[in-house]
């Protein structure tokens, strides 16, 4: 969401439209606990014999548990261009970006000057990328949709894909 956001804010014209899931503005509040709420996450994790996305991707409840289970036995089964496993160097040069940007003053005038059309998609409580962040890019994007999945968190786009793929694909073929 960050390389997103800057791309649009370098004002190139080869992006006609955006979509950002689970981010945040520059300086956002909140994004300063990331650290602590992933290294959380993890010794819940190792505690609980769990991945940590059951924790950081979704909600507590009975929805938020059985997207998670049912997450958990779809990821690795990419049969088309799999991802490689993510090392321990590759996660903390992701958290240093992310806390780079998130310690970074914002600049409500560079979203404000960003013309394209931006769908903005995050989970009703996504505890990485608080969605009042969302809500935040929301108001500053002059052209800008906001979608909130319910009972959801930072994986409100894996929880709820067949609806996320719909508004995505009706964001891009619509002439906004």
């Amino acid at each position: 969401g960050a390389i997103a956001q800057q791309v649009l804010f370098d004002g190139t014209t080869a992006v006609r439209k955006a979509v950002l899931a689970g981010t945040a503005t520059k300086g956002s509040p909140g994004m300063d606990k990331l650290p602590n709420i992933v290294a959380e996450t993890f010794r819940r994790a190792a505690k609980e014999r769990s991945h940590p996305k059951v924790f950081l991707f979704f909600t507590e409840t009975a929805a938020g548990r059985l997207a998670a289970t049912r997450f958990l036995g779809r990821i690795g089964k990419h049969t088309i261009d799999p991802d490689p496993p993510a090392s321990e160097a590759t996660a903390g040069a992701q958290i240093k970006a992310i806390m780079t940007w998130a310690g970074a003053p914002a600049d409500t005038a560079k979203l404000a000057a960003i013309k394209q059309p931006v769908l903005i998609v995050n989970g009703s409580n996504d505890v990485m990328a608080p969605t009042a962040a969302s809500y935040e890019l929301f108001q500053h994007l002059p052209n800008a949709q906001l979608v909130l999945f319910p009972d959801s968190g930072h994986g409100a786009l894996f929880q709820y894909h067949a609806a996320f793929v719909r508004q995505v694909d009706a964001f891009l073929r619509s002439s906004l």
